[in-house]
């Protein structure tokens, strides 16, 4: 296998700190490098893989072709985490605001809990989908689509697909968002944001204990593959459900009415060589990401592409 360099770290100094970031439930705060860059560091969660989950799904994204936020490896004042490049454009001639999930949902679902992340049933894939369909029109400025993608609704069934194939389980109401764009000489358009937050993917909460188990258990309801088909979305089928589906059946429900969306992005899934993933994470350090996790990951990936690629065969 060829060799690869190591990603970089990067090292935010400990008086880097511009304006808290608000959103989310971790540590966050925005500051400006060298370069000026407006970056936001983001803590992992001690005993976690956030970090290199992070990294190692920005780099999967890019093989994929989506549009993506950029992250890299990041140390703060001795804690691990990452920084990420802002998604949002202020220049003389852009103005660009984030509006989430949760804020559509909050205009067009009654009495939807915007405040409540987690557990959110009105959260469904018909709600979103239709929101998106219908309202977020438009695919990123700066981001150039594969063939037949031509919708942000069919940009936004690449982010549920990817999400099943490296078993994102934090697609809520506040990790997909559109932007409201003003440029001068043509006025608002409201396109689908990049696909951002997949620190909770890749059996990145799991423990090297757990993942050798895993991977080495005869036992087929403990294995790998027992686990990927668990992985839940946190999008609902209907109000009423008391679980969200899996990652799986969220793209089940995107081939009924987004199939030739679906299958494009998949196709980009299969086209995928094995060697360009295991490549990925090879680049990331040993002290990050250790090659227990590295093997669990690559194994996860395999089984979920091979269960998308079936469901593909089924359908086609």
């Amino acid at each position: 296998m060829t060799t690869h360099d190591e990603y970089k770290i990067i090292h935010v100094p400990k008086d880097a700190a511009d304006a808290d970031e608000l959103m989310g439930s971790k540590r966050k705060f925005w500051y400006r490098d060298e370069q000026l860059n407006y970056l936001l560091w983001k803590l992992g969660r001690p005993n976690t893989g956030e970090d290199w989950a992070e990294k190692v799904a920005c780099e999967l994204a890019r093989l994929m072709g989506l549009a993506h936020a950029e992250y890299d490896l990041a140390e703060y004042d001795g804690q691990l985490g990452i920084v990420s490049k802002n998604l949002l454009r202020q220049t003389d001639e852009i103005k660009e605001l984030l509006v989430h999930g949760n804020e559509w949902l909050l205009d067009f679902v009654p009495d939807y809990p915007k405040q409540q992340v987690y557990r959110v049933s009105a959260h469904t894939f018909e709600a979103v989908s239709d929101i998106i369909n219908k309202y977020v029109t438009q695919l990123p400025i700066d981001w150039t689509p594969p063939t037949s993608i031509r919708a942000a609704i069919d940009l936004f069934v690449g982010y549920l697909v990817f999400d099943a194939w490296i078993g994102n389980t934090d697609r809520h109401h506040e990790n997909w968002a559109s932007k409201l764009t003003w440029q001068t000489g043509k006025g608002f358009s409201t396109p689908l944001a990049p696909t951002y937050d997949h620190a909770s993917s890749l059996g990145s909460h799991l423990t090297d204990n757990d993942r050798n188990r895993r991977l080495l258990t005869s036992d087929e309801r403990q294995s790998v593959s027992a686990y990927a088909a668990k992985a839940r979305s946190a999008l609902y089928l209907r109000k009423d459900d008391s679980k969200p589906m899996t990652a799986i059946d969220v793209v089940r429900e995107c081939q009924r009415d987004f199939h030739d969306s679906v299958s494009v992005w998949i196709e980009k899934i299969a086209g995928i060589d094995d060697e360009e993933v295991m490549g990925i994470m090879c680049r990331v350090p040993e002290s990050r990401m250790s090659s227990i996790a590295k093997k669990f990951a690559y194994k996860l990936l395999q089984v979920n592409r091979e269960r998308l690629v079936s469901m593909q065969r089924l359908t086609s």
